[in-house]
């Protein structure tokens, strides 16, 4: 009897104890779930002011507040630039030939550039009808976030490239007008690569602008003492080099990140969130660990306005530093390390996600000193011609060319009969003037360089055995 009565007390305390466990674990499990909750409202609570204030500024935070206004057929280069590039691909060879021209615009590379663009002639032609029309809109659905693709961008930097290499072709066979129309024509490619909203195509814009501007750079060798020449090359640059939109990119990955939040984000059940927690413990993940059982609406906000909150202090950057690329560089690296250093909860999206600029930033200022460093080029010619002699120093231009790179002065040297001119480039070092592809491994430093004479780079090797 009495080992009777400790068996059953025995079973009512494991029972008892059991269900105190279970309570215990209920209580705690609500209180987390009560925690997430607070914590996601609280940070959600500013996302109306937020979306407010990026309506007062004129950002777009839909889809559809990027797509362009009805464009007529006639009207648009898009279809044309497609045509141009598929008749220019059915000559590859070509268009490799064509592509490095500028670099090498010797004697031997411009007759075998010759053959070439008879050769992509209907491309040519077509081309020059696509870059007559006022606007270029490419066909996108937006809301496929991320997995939306660009083919143009490489259509658009191909066709860029022929009419370089055309201009250099037709400045060496004296035909000038024509060479600053095809130079024209080449920067309006890169122009319509910029209609499309986001990083990738400010990049893309950037390559093929700094390709047209090396093609004009080589074309300023066809009559460097003529002042009536070189003022008409200042004119066509002046007129068709646009700087790249940095804000209207920015503006397209900001409003890719809220649609692929809204439309992709969800809470992960209890199972999902362990296997996630479990994969993540000690090593890097590619997608953030989201925390679960918080309804997904509240979940999207709480992400959208720790989001927008970094977003706009990204724009405040292109209201005060508007004209000091390397300021807005450095504005935009400290967002950047801000949004990957913040651990909480409520920034998970942020961390894993955010936008790399750095790569973008030095590409757009490289792009700024290259534009500078023609300019100075063009003004150093146009001193010769009129004087003589290029001045000793660049003070004797009457101003000093700021270098966008560090903000000093544009480095100056005289050599030989003519002169070399350079940025110290995105490593802020005087590297006196060595520049890629001058014999040297990229680890010991260059800078962005233009020369008078303009120096020839070697030849590919393809090249040399075709021409």
């Amino acid at each position: 009897m009495v080992e009777k009565k400790k068996r059953r007390s025995w079973k009512f305390w494991a029972l008892t104890l059991f269900c105190t466990v279970v309570v215990l674990a209920g209580v705690g499990a609500a209180g987390i779930v009560g925690w997430l909750r607070f914590e996601f409202s609280m940070a959600a609570a500013p996302l109306s002011g937020l979306l407010t204030e990026a309506k007062r500024r004129g950002l777009p935070l839909d889809p559809k507040d990027l797509a362009p206004a009805n464009v007529r057929p006639n009207e648009n280069a898009a279809p044309l630039y497609e045509r141009a590039y598929l008749q220019a691909e059915k000559h590859k060879q070509a268009l490799t030939l064509l592509k490095d021209l500028p670099s090498h615009p010797d004697g031997q590379s411009v007759q075998a550039a010759r053959k070439a663009i008879a050769d992509l002639g209907p491309a040519f032609a077509t081309a020059e009808r696509a870059v007559e029309r006022p606007f270029c809109v490419f066909k996108h659905d937006w809301s496929k976030g991320d997995r939306v693709l660009f083919p143009e961008f490489v259509q658009l930097r191909s066709l860029s490239r022929m009419f370089s290499a055309r201009a250099v072709v037709r400045a060496k066979e004296g035909d000038l007008s024509g060479s600053l129309e095809d130079v024209q024509r080449a920067m309006r490619c890169a122009d319509d690569v910029s209609t499309t909203p986001n990083l990738i195509a400010l990049l893309m814009e950037v390559s093929t602008r700094t390709h047209a501007l090396r093609g004009f750079d080589a074309v300023l060798n066809a009559r460097p003492s003529s002042p009536e020449f070189l003022l008409d090359a200042q004119r066509v640059l002046d007129a068709s080099y646009k700087r790249p939109s940095y804000r209207r990119a920015l503006e397209g990955e900001m409003v890719f990140a809220r649609n692929s939040l809204y439309r992709s984000v969800k809470a992960p059940s209890l199972q999902e969130w362990l296997q996630a927690r479990g994969k993540s413990s000690g090593e890097e993940t590619e997608s953030p660990v989201i925390p679960p059982l918080v309804p997904a609406d509240l979940l999207r906000k709480g992400y959208d306005a720790r989001m927008m909150a970094l977003w706009l202090r990204v724009f405040d950057g292109f209201q005060d530093y508007a004209n000091d690329p390397a300021r807005l560089a450095a504005l935009m690296e400290e967002v950047t390390d801000r949004a990957v250093a913040d651990k909480d909860l409520t920034n998970a999206l942020n961390a894993h996600t955010w936008p790399v600029f750095s790569g973008s930033n030095e590409a757009v200022v490289a792009l700024s000193a290259r534009r500078r460093l023609l300019d100075t080029k063009l003004d150093l010619l146009l001193y010769r011609a009129r004087n003589g002699k290029f001045p000793a120093k660049l003070t004797g231009l009457g101003t000093l060319p700021r270098d966008p790179f560090g903000g000093r002065g544009l480095r100056y040297r005289k050599q030989g009969d003519g002169f070399v001119l350079y940025s110290v480039g995105p490593d802020l070092k005087d590297n006196k003037g060595r520049f890629r592809g001058n014999g040297f491994d990229d680890s010991e430093g260059y800078d962005l360089v233009v020369k008078h004479p303009m120096v020839m780079k070697a030849r590919p090797s393809g090249l040399r055995a075709k021409a």
